[in-house]
């Protein structure tokens, strides 16, 4: 795994929740191709992965991880609703899981820290049941603005930083295990998205969404051998890093 891309540009991470974390690490760093470090799950922390652990507070698979400057703050501009939070392990981190169930790890820049370079290798979508409300929920969470893309068969919308790719929400149906759910999907940027289901598939991993093409990249949906659903993707180069134009249309935070 070489590829990296610029479209994505937010400060993130990622974990995995898990019941056989070490053997998850394990599969991961071999199916990416990482040089194994002195125990599972290093080589996943040097692409971003910020651990892999047995689930907790009912939270499991690939959860996104997002860095905020104050938490208080992000939870504070939510309405109120359905959702709730439950907190980690680590100080200055909670989960927060929005009103139709879907779950993101929210953690605490420290006082003065500039924030991080962007994750280059990992990027998400959030696959809803309610892609206005999602939408709602995350950009006011995250502070963020929106862009939706023009006719698209999922009602594709993206969460945006000043212009800047922070994840997609759209809406999968007829497709097995998005079927009446929400749920957060994570990204591994990859050279060749065909090569990579490939090697999963052949590895006990089943292909969800086979490749195909999106406004931005082309990517692919799988579950792994434990049921946890991930993706590979190829953000295409020609798109540059920011969403302007073209068939996508700025809307508004009501949306």
């Amino acid at each position: 795994m070489s590829h990296a891309s610029n479209a994505y540009r937010w400060e993130s991470r990622a974990e995995l929740a898990t019941a056989l974390p070490e053997e998850a690490a394990i599969y991961y760093e071999w199916l990416l191709g990482l040089p194994a470090g002195s125990r599972p799950g290093e080589a996943l922390r040097r692409i971003g992965v910020a651990g892999v652990r047995a689930p907790e507070g009912g939270a499991s698979g690939w959860i996104p991880v997002f860095y905020v400057d104050d938490l208080d703050a992000a939870v504070g501009r939510l309405a109120p609703g359905s959702w709730r939070t439950a907190l980690s392990d680590e100080p200055g981190s909670v989960y927060v899981v929005d009103d139709q169930g879907s779950t993101v790890r929210l953690r605490t820049r420290k006082v003065g820290e500039a924030p991080g370079p962007a994750n280059s290798l990992l990027n998400f979508d959030c696959s809803a049941l309610d892609v206005p409300a999602a939408v709602r929920f995350y950009s006011g969470l995250l502070g963020l603005q929106v862009a939706e893309v023009a006719e698209d068969a999922y009602d594709m919308r993206f969460l945006l930083d000043s212009g800047d790719i922070v994840a997609g929400v759209f809406q999968l149906s007829g497709i097995e295990r998005f079927e009446g759910r929400s749920i957060w999907i994570t990204y591994f940027e990859v050279a060749s998205v065909e090569e990579s289901v490939t090697r999963a598939v052949q590895s006990g991993s089943r292909v969800r969404i086979p490749p195909v093409d999106s406004p931005v990249n082309r990517y692919a949906v799988l579950d792994d051998p434990w049921g946890n659903l991930y993706g590979f993707s190829h953000v295409f180069a020609v798109r540059g890093a920011q969403v302007t134009g073209g068939s996508f249309v700025p809307v508004g935070m009501d949306t």
